[in-house]
């Protein structure tokens, strides 16, 4: 899609939130608040400027009686379709309890996997603490992290490459080039940072089979 037709993602999704949602400008973009009984939301779009090229929104959900986010996410807002599912799910979030993953741990048969994002520094902090979680579970599977402008080093040295719901949209591209190698992480998961639930994916996933390994 343009770029210049990217650009009116966020104004659009400005003008249909301020429907719903209390409105309030900041420098440099919108925010949006939605309260429910124990928690906070905050919906924020950063207007494109001299040092981002796009849009980009940020979702973030706090228990009112603590500081620490219980869900963060942000991305840029180059596919409507997937702001708004990510909208869906933090609004899911915010009114419900997540679900919780089964306590038992799958087996995995890939050996290297990377988390990859838009710029790699989510992804980064993602899959440096899904390695912990890997290793504190005694799971050999090797994690590693980068951007999709990196895609080609990635899909060269991993078995399976995850993709952050920032960059959901890309699956059908990137398979129809690539193949049958990707595997998408929740929006919840990521947000939470639900690394037993990614486990549960990854044990369940397509590329899970024991020809990817040999």
């Amino acid at each position: 899609m343009n770029t210049e037709i990217q650009k009116l993602n966020g104004p659009i999704l400005a003008r249909w939130l301020s429907k719903y949602y209390h409105m309030k400008a900041f420098r440099g973009g919108t925010e949006f608040i939605v309260e429910t009984d124990t928690r906070s939301g905050i919906i924020r779009i950063y207007d494109a400027d001299q040092y981002i090229s796009m849009d980009i929104m940020e979702l973030i959900i706090y228990e009112k009686k603590c500081d620490y986010p219980l869900y963060y996410l942000h991305f840029e807002l180059r596919n409507m379709r997937n702001a708004i599912e990510n909208i869906q799910d933090f609004r899911d979030y915010l009114y419900e309890r997540s679900s919780q993953a089964p306590d038992e741990i799958p087996q995995l048969r890939v050996k290297n996997i990377a988390v990859c994002c838009s710029s790699g520094w989510t992804s980064t902090h993602f899959a440096g603490q899904l390695q912990k979680h890997l290793q504190q579970n005694q799971i050999p599977v090797k994690v590693s992290a980068g951007s999709y402008f990196g895609l080609e080093k990635l899909v060269q040295e991993n078995d399976l490459i995850l993709l952050a719901p920032q960059i959901a949209y890309l699956l059908p591209e990137l398979e129809k080039k690539y193949g049958n190698k990707f595997g998408l992480i929740g929006t919840r998961d990521f947000a939470t940072q639900n690394y037993s639930a990614v486990l549960h994916q990854l044990g369940d996933c397509k590329m899970s089979c024991s020809s990817l390994v040999g």
